[in-house]
């Protein structure tokens, strides 16, 4: 039971690495494209 738990904290870490790298590296992309959208603008 304790290895199982252990496990699925380990998974579930590694869920929320994933969620978040994929998470800021969105958000790099849609700032780029704002800024260029801007510079387009103007």
């Amino acid at each position: 039971m304790l290895v199982f738990a252990l496990a699925l904290t380990m998974v579930a870490s590694l869920i929320t690495a994933t969620a978040i790298a994929l998470h800021n590296e969105a958000e790099k992309s849609r700032a780029k494209v704002v800024a260029r959208h801007h510079r387009i603008m103007r």
